[in-house]
């Protein structure tokens, strides 16, 4: 597949250990040095697995030039860092993990005397054996200055996994390496030559965070003819550019230069030329004692497709590809063993041969391009036509391919989990068995195909991220069947919750849900408490328990005669520390945060007169501070805003894993809030915020709702909205933002996700305050 980038950068951004310059670049009218990043023509981005092209400026360990000879730990040291003949490379990427991706391009003039570019590069991925498009990745474009590809071969985009043609394994480091040595690759770009063009090179870390890739090149420009060699009055040598992937002479021979006797007179030479890439170019050479050039030195000439050329001292192949091409012939003597002069021909190919291609089911018929099958059976078609041209030129051959699937009918549905929970392996197998291509399974965003695509029985990683959507079967490439009713998945997410607290040796700990005994020892111990959430998920919360040794005490006084309601002053010394007798914690989750600011108990508060305003779901370590999430909701359907753009004095969270530590709810409300106005950000402004209600964080969303069961239950005694989990889908903003466009949330299974600003139906809001 064809791929490019159109990238318009909106601004600069800042950061330690990075040089940016000011957008936009230069055109060298030469060719430029690959092995430089700094010149006006080089354009340095660097970004995410989803935007390599997100910020423009240098980071010193992700585009680096290399000049000292070494060899890379990750392939065993097999690999040298600079290539055989190279003093300076470019190393593009890092070892480090994080999903990033970079970009480097290069803008110049094609010089017409040095059209061939010829790339080296060599490539180190970690193959993580994701799902192709999570894998980490290398490319390398040619193009306009348009961005289009200057020709469909023009792009070489290879992603980490097992057999790849050209790489190879090391695995002696816990790590699966895919790499590739040094690699040389040819490109003409003679029918650009005077024009701009743009090289550009982009490496890719693995999607999901886990794993890198990077890449080593350099490059440069070469001339684009044959040349002749070892004229010794009996033979010559004509020799191609060098750094192909292979040679084809009209005689044959295969080899980048190849040898001919004099004796044979005059002799017109044709060598086609293979990249690595897959393109194809053809030069030409006209030799003899005593080569006359014609007066003309630009021909034009027409033929059909799949014809040869042999005229005006041409000898080109069966020309296949349609268009009107650029064909160099360089006419070199013998007698002086050098080039005497060159012409050129412009060649349009005209297209003769027309395939079509179809497929059918059963009952179905084909009837154009003069072809007509009416109900056929299952099988391969093949059939030609030829018409006739009336300008007698080229006459049209049609060949049809076409392909009739046998009907089959699905007798059971998808077997697999329904809903499986994020982080788990699942396999998912049909009982069917096709007699004709392949089984192709599609799943929604976030199943992550481990082995078996092709086959009946395909088995997934369920990630953090999954989305609820049909598992489907593809049956244009196999078969014609009957679909069995759409397969829903609906992945749940898992729990964790880290709790950090202290205890005094001699004591117990009943606290988070722990019934710790007495301690004797101080030290540093980690509990963990395994559950279920309500959807069956793991439901893990780990407790850090810090022990210290308690100080013996004595009380120091003297007797002391006090009237009743008068005060006394103990002093109370330790052996290693004072000692302050600790009060009980005020408050807990589950209490109930009052109109009136005061937070009570339960039963203190169906006794009394006070009136609910919102839930405790988290105390700090002083017992005295945390975060109450309101009764009610504020919004049911709301955008996070009408602007794609992000924040810029609110911190992005482009990763899941770093995202759930923002706990920062109030400080993230007042910056939306000061970058716009309630019809530019309503979710911010549905929340009192001057009554010190604010847009809850992700992490503050993720900590409330592991203690769901708990609210519900006291929402329901005070009168307050319940957090619904059967028969419903909901999502819950955070003030958390994510990449440009999103912004984190919450939905019914407990997991974290990225949410279009903008989107609407079915968003809501539930502010959450701190006391």
């Amino acid at each position: 597949m064809m791929r490019f980038y159109a990238v318009i950068f909106w601004g600069i951004m800042v950061w330690t250990g990075m040089e940016v310059r000011a957008q936009g670049y230069t055109v060298s009218p030469d060719v430029p040095d690959f092995t430089e990043l700094r010149a006006g023509c080089v354009v340095a981005t660097y970004g995410n697995t989803r935007d390599p092209f997100l910020y423009e400026g240098i980071v010193e360990d992700r585009h680096k030039i290399i000049t000292a000879q070494g060899k890379d730990f990750y392939t065993g040291g097999e690999l040298q860092l600079l290539p055989p003949g190279e003093s300076r490379v470019i190393k593009l990427g890092n070892e480090q993990v994080g999903s990033e991706a970079e970009s480097i391009t290069y803008h110049f003039i094609v010089d017409p005397e040095k059209a061939v570019l010829l790339l080296k590069f060599a490539v180190v991925f970690v193959d993580p054996s994701h799902s192709l498009n999570n894998q980490p990745r290398f490319v390398v474009r040619i193009m306009d200055k348009d961005g289009n590809l200057i020709d469909v071969c023009a792009e070489y985009d290879v992603s980490a996994r097992d057999g790849i043609d050209g790489f190879r394994t090391y695995d002696k480091i816990g790590l699966p390496i895919r790499w590739r040595d040094w690699t040389s690759v040819g490109l003409d770009m003679s029918a650009y030559a005077g024009q701009e063009v743009q090289v550009q090179f982009v490496t890719y870390d693995c999607a999901l965070s886990g794993h890198f890739g990077y890449a080593y090149f350099t490059a440069s420009c070469i001339s684009h003819k044959l040349s002749l060699d070892a004229c010794d009055g009996t033979q010559f040598t004509i020799a191609a550019p060098t750094g192909f992937s292979s040679y084809m002479w009209q005689d044959g021979q295969t080899a980048s230069a190849v040898t001919y006797t004099q004796e044979d007179g005059e002799k017109e030479i044709a060598c086609e030329i293979t990249s690595a890439t897959g393109c194809r170019f053809t030069l030409s050479a006209h030799v003899t004692a005593d080569p006359v050039l014609p007066d003309e030195k630009f021909f034009f000439d027409t033929i059909c497709q799949g014809e040869s050329y042999k005229k005006n001292n041409y000898n080109l192949p069966a020309q296949w590809k349609i268009g009107t091409f650029n064909y160099l012939n360089t006419y070199f003597s013998t007698a002086t063993c050098g080039e005497v002069g060159e012409l050129m021909l412009h060649l349009t190919v005209l297209q003769r041969y027309y395939p079509v291609e179809a497929e059918l089911c059963p009952g179905e018929s084909f009837v154009d391009y003069g072809f007509s099958y009416v109900n056929p059976a299952p099988g391969e078609y093949r059939d030609t036509l030829t018409y006739t041209s009336s300008s007698g030129i080229c006459d049209s051959v049609v060949t049809l391919y076409l392909l009739v699937y046998p009907e089959v009918k699905l007798t059971s549905d998808i077997a697999g989990e329904k809903y499986p929970c994020a982080g788990t392996t699942q396999t998912y197998k049909i009982s069917e068995s096709w007699t004709m291509g392949q089984y192709v399974w599609e799943f929604p965003p976030g199943f992550d195909i481990l082995s078996g695509q092709g086959t009946t029985q395909v088995t997934v990683q369920v990630m953090d991220f999954a989305e609820t959507g049909p598992v489907r079967l593809l049956y244009g490439k196999g078969a014609c069947a009957t679909s069995p009713d759409p397969y829903i998945v609906n992945p749940h997410g898992a729990y964790w919750q880290t709790v950090i607290d202290t205890l005094c040796t001699g004591t117990e700990y009943h606290e988070n849900g722990f019934d710790v005994p007495i301690q004797d020892c101080p030290g540093f111990l980690t509990f963990a408490k395994r559950g279920r959430t309500v959807y069956g998920c793991d439901s893990v919360v780990t407790l850090h328990l810090y022990v210290y040794e308690t100080p013996e005490v004595t009380l120091k006084t003297s007797d002391s005669v006090i009237c009743q309601g008068g005060e006394v002053e103990l002093q109370a010394w330790g052996s290693r520390t004072k000692y302050i007798p600790p009060e009980p914690p005020a408050v807990s989750i589950g209490d109930i945060f009052c109109e009136d600011g005061t937070i009570v108990k339960l039963k203190e508060y169906a006794a009394g007169n006070k009136k609910a305003q919102g839930i405790v779901f988290y105390v700090d370590s002083s017992g005295e501070h945390g975060w109450v999430v309101h009764i009610k909701h504020q919004s049911k359907s709301c955008k996070w805003g009408i602007n794609t753009y992000n924040i810029p004095d609110l911190p992005d969270y482009y990763y899941y894993s770093n995202s759930r530590l923002d706990t920062a709810g109030y400080f993230n409300t007042s910056q939306i809030r000061q970058a716009g106005n309630e019809v530019v950000y309503p979710a911010a402004y549905s929340v009192d915020f001057a009554d010190g209600w604010y847009l809850p964080a992700i992490g503050q969303l993720l900590r409330m709702y592991g203690y769901l069961d708990e609210i519900n239950k006291v929402l329901e005694e005070v009168g307050g909205e319940i957090f619904e989990f059967v028969d419903t889908q909901w999502f819950y903003w955070s003030s958390s933002e994510g990449g440009t466009g999103q912004a984190w949330g919450l939905e019914v299974r407990g997991r974290q996700m990225l949410g279009d600003k903008a989107a609407l139906s079915g968003v809501r809001v539930r502010a959450v305050r701190s006391f």
